[in-house]
């Protein structure tokens, strides 16, 4: 029992460690974007998708202010459509400031 235990622990951190610190990279972002726009390979299509609800959800209201309810396929197009439209726009910018300048630039907030 306390072996496996160890084993889930050790998957997990080393899973975790991988996921901290790969989406920083705009470039890595734009490799998982061809794949959402490509369907292939799936799961880096799927870890597109995950990224960018994640930021959306954090975000939401702040950077972003859609008007009526937006579906998550919507949301991944429309930021998938934005980086590949203007890469000279985000290249700078890592993958979540990336993802909230597409948000923003699709459902800007009124200004306060």
């Amino acid at each position: 029992m306390k072996r496996s235990l160890c084993w889930v622990c050790a998957a997990f951190a080393c899973g975790t460690a991988q996921a901290a610190g790969f989406f920083h990279d705009r470039d890595a972002l734009e490799e998982l974007r061809l794949a959402y726009d490509s369907n292939n390979p799936k799961i880096k299509a799927a870890y597109f998708r995950g990224y960018v609800a994640g930021v959306a959800d954090s975000v939401h209201g702040s950077t972003w202010c859609p008007s009526d309810k937006v579906s998550p396929e919507r949301t991944y197009w429309l930021v998938s459509k934005y980086l590949k439209d203007h890469p000279a726009n985000t290249a700078r910018q890592d993958a979540a400031e990336a993802v909230m300048t597409a948000l923003g630039a699709a459902f800007p907030c009124p200004s306060k």
